[in-house]
């Protein structure tokens, strides 16, 4: 899934609801920190990475679950 895509998604969701929340599992989680990289954090109420490396960001968006 290209990167353009994902905004084109998350814009979608964010003029249909307002509040657009992102998972990421495993390597799900280096989209995310991709997208905001790139796109910053505005669109997004909440990011959460589960049982992948903890993304470097300073968005406080993001919740990391690393689990066992």
């Amino acid at each position: 899934m290209s990167m353009n895509y994902i905004e084109k998604l998350v814009g979608y969701a964010a003029a249909k609801h307002g509040r657009v929340q992102l998972i990421g599992f495993s390597d799900g989680q280096k989209m995310a920190e991709e997208y905001i990289k790139k796109y910053g954090d505005a669109k997004l109420d909440r990011v959460f990475t589960l049982a992948g490396n903890p993304i470097k960001t300073q968005s406080s968006v993001v919740t990391v679950i690393i689990g066992d």
